[in-house]
């Protein structure tokens, strides 16, 4: 009987495999990939862009990220990860 992971570890699999693609995919030809409106972005969403600025050098990808000035609660509750992004 197959034996079922826990969502934590399906999660980090399945982020680790869409990050593996998108060096791969750079690797073919340069990417551009262009988030908007990321004071929308929500807690997994900038986990993840989070994740994909680490450990990239020699990948040609530009992650380009536009936002307003967050006006409610949350749209600053969704920038606030993506300080941990520009700092990366």
């Amino acid at each position: 009987m197959a034996q079922r992971l826990e969502p934590q570890i399906v999660r980090d699999n399945w982020l680790e495999a869409l990050k593996a693609v998108i060096k791969a995919a750079s690797l073919l030809h340069p990417l551009v990939i262009h988030i908007d409106d990321a004071h929308w972005l929500d807690a997994e969403t900038a986990f993840f862009l989070n994740k994909l600025t680490h450990n990239v050098d020699g990948y040609p990808f530009l992650l380009l990220i536009t936002m307003r000035s967050p006006h409610s609660a949350a749209q600053k509750q969704g920038a606030t990860g993506l300080y941990d992004i520009m700092a990366a």
